[in-house]
Order: C-alpha cells, then structure tokens, then sequence
C-alpha cells in the first residue's frame, strides 16, 4: 500500500486504519498501531507528490500554518510580539498587557482585534476617545504594572483588585492630573517586600480614593497623608449560588454556601432562585459596583424581594423603569444598574463613571445578611434597608464607605458591635436597633427592636421611594 500513496488512502489500511476497521485483520490495527508498517507515506516524503498533502490524516490543511508563519501566527505570545502599535494610548496599553501576561488573561475581548482601543475588554473611553478608567479586576493578571501606565494622561479609575499583582507600583500613576481611584486590593505586593516594591509615596496623595493592602502584617506601605483603605484578606465566595467563569470574583459577606434566612419563620424562605452569573458584568464599565449589586441580589434573596422580585427564576418583574439585571451600558457610558429599582446614580446620568451614590431598599422584604462587597462601592453616600429581615452583622468593610453620610439599618434582625472602622466614619444620620440588638456608640439613634412583622406577608407595601431618605 505504501507504494501507491496518491491512490484512495481511505482504502488502505495503512494510510487511515481507523476508517474501516471492519475491513482489517484480526489484528485490529485500530488497537495496535504498531502493526502498521514502518514505512507510511507520511514518513516517505519523497514518495508524496507535493499536491497530495492529505496523506497526512487531516481535512484541514490550515491546520498546518509553518508554510505561511506571518499570516498565521501559532500562539497569542508570537502576535503580540508582530503586533505595532500606533498611537500613545494604545502603546501604552500594549505595555500593560505585555507586563501583566495579558495572554493568560480570564478575558481579553477585543484586545489588538480592533483599531478602537475603547472596545477591548476592561477599558473605557471619555467622549474624546481617551482611555479614562481601566477595570481588570480579578481577571487573571500576573506581572508587574509598567511606568507607562503615566502615559494614559487622561486615565480617572484603575481597578485592578483581586489578581496577582506584584513589583513596584509605578510612581507615574500618582502624577496623573485627573485621578480619582486607584484600587490594588488583594494582589501579590506582599511577595516583595524590599523598600523598593509595594509603596505608595507622598504624590499619590492627590488621589481620591486609594484603596492597597497595608492592614498588619503591611505588604503594602501608605503614607497617613493618603489616607489609604486597607485591606489584606482575599474575599470568600459563594460557589454554590453564585456560578462564574472565575469564581474568586465575588465578595462574600459569609463563607457559607448559600444565604441565611429566618429559621423561626421557615414560611419566609424563597422557593424562586436568586441565581445570577458573574458574567452578566463582564459588559458594565463599573464590573466592581455590578459584582457588589450582584451580590447583595444573591445574598439578601432578592428573588423573594417585595418590590423588583423574580418573575421567572432569572429575569425580574418591571416597576416603571427600576428592573435589576436588565438594560445595557448606552454609548455614552452610563451603565444599567443606574435604572435599577433603588439605586440612584451621581448627577442623574453620569457620563463617565455612573457612581451609585444611594441605594434605598428598605421594606422590600430583604434576608440575608450585608455583603461585604458593598464596601467595594466607594462613592456610596446613603445606604437605607431598614424594615427588613436583614441578619448577621455589619459587614467591617462599611468603614471603607468614607462618603457615607446615612446609614439606616433599623428593624431588622442584625446584631453585634459595630465595627471599629465603622464607628470611625461619624456617620450623620446612623441608625440601628441599638437599644438591644446592636452595640453601637456613634449612632445617632435607634430604632425599633427587630424587623417590621414576624411574617414576611405583612411586610408594609411601602416603596423605597416612600421612605425618607
């Protein structure tokens, strides 16, 4: 057979045993691939005529890309190593996705694929087309963040939380004019822990919000100047109600399985389903505000919500215009969650950013207890869920909410001590059922003791718009 390699290889069984097995010897050359002789035509080139490259067993020749390397490049490193770049913004994103193993990246869409720098995954633009916030978080990094990150002049937001992220942290990010948020939390800084890596100097000072792992033990050093949120315990997950591509990417308030609801009212416990995928972020341009959302959907059964509750497992009832996990970033920036029931955005609309600002839930029948991911949401000034059926404790990372100035948390089922960090804050209006539940020294009164009613049916039907802010 060998002998006549341009004839029908699909015959011989030499050429394709695995074709007609029926048709081989006892042998069953299918099972023992040593009995087929030493001498094929892919070992006998010389035997091949050049046009009858399909002796090889394949139906795609272009699976075979060495006859054109430069048209077909056979691995992420080796196009991005041919790939130019052509103007600042781009070259310096070229940079960043070099450092930081962008090929081993959890997502990448877009990146290199199109001219638009302001389509690639992670990246948004301002209305003249300049890259303003990069948001990557937990998104696989691995590396070092490159000096030419400063050449991003416009750059407002970096938000690359939860990665593994080690090395210097580049001092041109301090000297950026505009400025505003710089998020390093729960990376790999602490792996270096010589005085040349893992510092932030004086001229971060002008940034908004710095928010780096510099709890004892310090990985990262912050100067009192800067004010710096810290926090060095990589969040838990809640893997069995929360299904992601990558499951490090949601805050838990509690290692626990799935959310805690009332055990002396077992009638209150959701028979819908509050699952929600991670990835329903993947298209916001503040992923970080959507995941915290998202969270406190899944953990305080938002399923079972008096208002903006589950229809059909999945998608939610509309109430005007306040629908949880529907709508679309617009083109000119403004994400959906500003149109959700209950949350109100900077500036009504907010062209770049869409900061929540407020979040009013109170008497929607919410279980559960507080996410800690809601402390991810730095620009959050009132936080209202009273008359609920909230328990637990208050989440420590409220202390990074340094903008609050309401917090509401009366009737409900919480208790504890208020944590220091959020004790500090001297929140105006802060109220908890503290005459017996919860120990609290800076509130600036207490409500009544436990949640509106003992069955969830005689929840009040008032809406979060009713209530006083």
């Amino acid at each position: 057979p060998s002998a006549t390699p341009s004839a029908t290889p699909s015959d011989m069984p030499s050429a394709t045993p695995s074709v007609t097995p029926s048709s081989m010897p006892s042998t069953t050359p299918s099972m023992s691939p040593t009995s087929v002789p030493s001498v094929t035509p892919s070992m006998d080139p010389s035997s091949t005529p050049s046009d009858t490259p399909s002796v090889i067993p394949s139906s795609t020749p272009s699976d075979f890309p060495s006859s054109t390397p430069s048209s077909a490049p056979t691995s992420c490193d080796a196009f991005v190593s041919s790939y130019v770049c052509s103007d600042v913004d781009e070259c310096a994103l070229y940079d960043f996705f070099v450092g930081l193993n962008g090929c081993d990246w959890s997502l990448s869409t877009n990146w290199f694929m199109s001219a638009n720098v302001c389509t690639w995954y992670g990246i948004s633009c301002d209305s003249n087309d300049e890259v303003y916030q990069i948001n990557l978080s937990d998104n696989g990094l691995v590396g070092t963040i490159p000096t030419s990150i400063g050449d991003l002049y416009s750059l407002e937001r970096v938000d690359l939380q939860i990665n593994s992220i080690s090395g210097i942290i580049p001092t041109e990010i301090g000297d950026l004019p505009d400025m505003e948020l710089l998020n390093l939390q729960y990376n790999s800084f602490r792996n270096n822990i010589d005085s040349t890596t893992g510092v932030i100097t004086d001229s971060f000072c002008d940034i908004d919000i710095i928010a780096v792992d510099c709890e004892d033990p310090v990985f990262v050093s912050c100067p009192t100047a800067c004010n710096c949120i810290c926090g060095n315990i990589i969040p838990s997950t809640t893997p069995t109600e929360i299904v992601t591509m990558d499951p490090t990417g949601l805050v838990s308030a509690s290692p626990t399985a799935e959310p805690t609801f009332s055990s002396d009212s077992p009638s209150s416990a959701p028979t819908c389903d509050s699952f929600v995928d991670e990835s329903y972020c993947d298209t916001f341009n503040l992923k970080t505000t959507c995941r915290a959302l998202l969270d406190m959907y899944v953990e305080m059964g938002g399923c079972s919500w008096s208002d903006f509750a589950a229809s059909s497992g999945r998608r939610l009832q509309t109430q005007g215009t306040a629908v949880w996990f529907t709508g679309e970033t617009t083109a000119n920036g403004l994400d959906g969650f500003c149109d959700w029931g209950g949350i109100t955005c900077e500036n009504g609309d907010c062209d770049e950013g869409c900061d929540v600002i407020k979040i009013d839930l109170s008497f929607n029948n919410l279980r559960g207890s507080i996410p800690a991911s809601l402390g991810s949401m730095y620009r959050l000034e009132e936080l209202v869920l009273s008359n609920n059926f909230i328990r637990g404790t208050i989440p420590s990372t409220i202390g990074n909410l340094r903008d609050l100035v309401v917090l509401l948390l009366d009737q409900n089922e919480i208790t504890g001590t208020v944590p220091a960090a959020v004790e500090a804050l001297n929140i105006p209006t802060f109220i908890t059922d503290c005459e017996t539940q919860v120990n609290c020294t800076s509130c600036s009164d207490c409500g009544t003791e436990g949640p509106p009613t003992a069955d969830p049916s005689g929840v009040p039907s008032t809406t979060p718009s009713d209530t006083p802010s």
